[in-house]
């Protein structure tokens, strides 16, 4: 991955290089580095694993953001969902059963009755 490349994809994210920085618990000149000259391997898949979970929202810069259109909205959580269909595939459940399932949740999106964020537990 190039910096070019690195910079790209955490613009689509939604993130700054100072905002990825933060995100990401690395310094700022980091994130700059990685901008100029490309991540580290590692760093290079992490970042590609936080594409397919992470949904861009909340606060950009110091103003909060409008909501996403849907476009902005399939496009930051199709891969996530492509990617469990396509393990829950993988592992031999129906397609149907899985088109069934979506529908049910989509269903209780529009009913208001919509999943609750998740929280943390304590061990």
């Amino acid at each position: 991955m190039t910096g070019d490349e690195f910079d790209a994809e955490i613009r689509r994210l939604g993130f700054t290089q100072l905002s990825f920085a933060d995100y990401a618990g690395i310094g700022g000149r980091t994130a700059r580095t990685y901008a100029a000259k490309g991540p580290p391997p590692l760093a290079e898949v992490l970042l590609r694993l936080l594409a397919q979970v992470h949904v861009p929202g909340g606060w950009r810069g110091n103003r909060l953001r409008e909501a996403p259109s849907i476009r902005e909205t399939r496009e930051a959580i199709e891969p996530a969902v492509q990617h469990i269909i396509g393990r829950a595939v993988e592992q031999h459940w129906d397609p149907t059963t899985i088109a069934d399932a979506l529908s049910a949740i989509a269903d209780e999106l529009r009913q208001g009755s919509a999943i609750e964020p998740r929280r943390a537990t304590s061990a």
